[in-house]
This record gives structure tokens, sequence and C-alpha cells, in this order.
């Protein structure tokens, strides 16, 4: 699919997710002037096109897609919540590396960027006054600086080197009102698997990778379950939390 143009027939749609869909080039987005939430899971492009005119986009998500570079975002300033995951054990192409006019999201509230490995400046983050979470967990050094910038985040869950670490500890001690802090180390840089050219793990994230296949289509075994997780949050919570499911479950 390269074009889902047909989706503007319907202009009262209000939450869309896609899902697994391959095909070399670009994807254009048609316009939805009502579409409040955007989900792209696992889909190949090289480029995402038409997400400029999604000005009333209040939730988008990322994940897993072989995106190498987004569109300017400037102009969704209805955004609320932006996560983007790029865990490279599950593609073949491109990584994100930069996320343009993300400085211009005055809205927005809560920002995940997870295992983006090809990302190397967030410092525009601290243009997000209004930000209350945030995720950083990336491949490479980012500045602590930038969460004392953020007066009203009181959510934090980051990634950093063992000699980071204390620097981030210190820069917290300015952040009155962030209370709640979840600090993991940092991933180490995934290497090629030399077959196919896709990213492999290394054999102490076997565990991890045997977890993300149950990630998906789990209602049924999370709802006898007492106990569960989120990837990209590190939130421990109980199932029966969960309010919405994507492909009925």
């Amino acid at each position: 699919i390269g074009e889902i143009g047909f989706l503007s027939e319907m202009p009262s749609i209000t939450h869309l997710v896609l899902w697994d869909l391959h095909r070399e080039g670009s994807l254009t987005l048609g316009a939805m002037p009502n579409l409040q939430l955007l989900g792209i899971y696992n889909c190949s492009m090289s480029r995402l096109e038409g997400l400029s005119s999604l000005t009333g986009l209040t939730s988008l998500t990322l994940q897993d897609n072989d995106l190498s570079a987004l569109p300017d975002l400037g102009e969704m300033t209805s955004l609320r919540q932006l996560i983007c995951i790029d865990d490279p054990a599950f593609r073949s192409g491109g990584s994100i590396r930069n996320i343009r006019g993300i400085s211009r999201l005055r809205s927005l509230r809560s920002l995940h960027l997870v295992d983006l490995a090809d990302l190397r400046d967030v410092s525009s983050i601290r243009f997000l006054t209004t930000l209350k979470e945030l995720t950083l967990r990336l491949h490479h050094p980012w500045d602590p600086q930038i969460l004392t910038q953020l007066p009203e985040l009181v959510r934090l869950r980051a990634s950093v080197s063992p000699e980071e670490r204390r620097a981030l500890e210190q820069t917290l001690a300015n952040c009155p009102k962030l209370s709640d802090v979840k600090i993991v180390e940092r991933p180490r840089k995934p290497q090629k698997d030399g077959g196919d050219g896709k990213m492999a793990a290394s054999d102490s994230d076997s565990d991890l990778l045997a977890v993300h296949k149950f990630c998906t289509g789990n209602k049924e075994q999370l709802m006898s379950d007492r106990v569960c997780g989120c990837f990209y949050c590190l939130s421990i919570y109980d199932p029966k939390e969960i309010h919405a499911w994507i492909d009925n479950g």
C-alpha cells in the first residue's frame, strides 16, 4: 500500500492503527481532519508523508518501522502524546535519526523515545515546558540539564551509562516536581547478524527477545494473570488497568 488517501472519504474517523504494511518507498496519509489517535507498527517504508496535515492528532505512536526520517512535526500543535520505539532487533531498514519540529509541540504532555539507535541530539526537548512524562532510552549520551528546563515534569524513565548516572542524579536534585524516576543502564549497541542483515541482540538479551513475542495478541493470557509490564515506560501494573486493546487483544 503506497497511499491510504481513501481514508479521507471517511472524515469522521478518529482512531487509526496501521500494522504490517510492507512497501518500498514512502507511505502517504490522506487528509483526516478528525483523526485523534494514530498508531503505525511494524511497517516497511523509507518515508512517511502527510503527518503534518493531521493537525487534530493528539496521540502518535510509531513502533518498529523501517523509517530513517520523519516529516516535520511542528504543525501538529494538538499532539499531547508522542511515542517512538525503534528496536533494532525487530527491523531490517533505517532508524530514526532526528525528529524535526519537536520543539514546537507546545501541547505535548507525554514523550517516549525508546531504542532509537541513531538519534543523537535531543536538546530541543528543553522547549517542551508542558511535558509531564518523559522516557529517554537512547543509545547515545544526552545532557541531563534539559530536565531542569521542564518545570511540569513529574515522571522520568531514562537510560544512561554508569559514568553518566552520577551527573543525572545530581541534576534530579534541581527538579522538585520530578517524583517518579526509574534509571536503567543504557543498552549496548546491537551487532549485525551476518545472515539477513538484521540487527541481532547479544546472548544476554535472548530472554528479552523471547518475551517480546508475547507483547501482542496477549489479551487472553493477561486476563488470567495478576501482573504485567510495559516495554517503553517500564511500569508494572495489574492487567485489569488496561482499557483498550488492538485487534481485540
